[in-house]
Formats: C-alpha cells, structure tokens, sequence
C-alpha cells in the first residue's frame, strides 16, 4: 500500500521494509523525516511492504509513483529484501535512462 501525502512536482518514495517485523503501523523515523523532505519541495509517498509482495507488484508501485528518490527503512532482518528490491531498483533505473546513486 503507498499513502499520498502531499503533492509536489518530484516524488520522495519511503519503503519501509516491516517484513516478519512483528511491527505495524506508523513507523515514527519516517514520519519525523516527512516534513524535512516535504520542505525540499517533494512529495512524499510511503510503500508499506508488511509481507513479501513480489516483484510484479513492486516494480508495479515503482512505475506508477515515478520517484526521485526511494529510501528505505529497515531492520537486519529485511537485509536480504532491501538486496532484492535495490536490484529491482537498478533494472528498472536502467531500462527507462534514470541513473543510480
């Protein structure tokens, strides 16, 4: 699920990685940094992946939100889905001419 919050010309994409976290809901250090990228002119979007929701649908919420910037959240225990969602990342930056930083 990706939550809107505000609108501006470029697009800011959190993806908090809460897989087998045993944690839900509103994740506070995200929320903390909202308004000091919303201040940088962005707006904000937050991909919430409590369970595994497969390439398909990543990259499907990638495209449709067209980020600037995608930044992550996570624990150690997501480290090998942050691994493949930035390699999801890389192909997709790759095929539509964006670069990788």
């Amino acid at each position: 699920m990706n939550i809107p919050i505000g609108k501006k010309d470029k697009t800011f994409v959190f993806v908090n990685l809460a897989i087998d976290a045993g944690y839900f809901g509103i994740h506070h250090g995200i929320a903390s940094l909202v308004p000091v990228v919303k201040n940088f002119g962005y707006d904000v979007r937050v991909i919430q992946m409590e369970s595994d929701i497969g390439e398909q649908a990543f990259c499907k919420q990638i495209q449709e939100l067209n980020p600037s910037i995608v930044g992550y959240s996570y624990t150690s225990l997501q480290t090998g889905t942050l691994q493949w969602i930035s390699e999801l990342l890389k192909i997709y930056i790759n095929m539509n001419g964006y670069r990788f930083i």
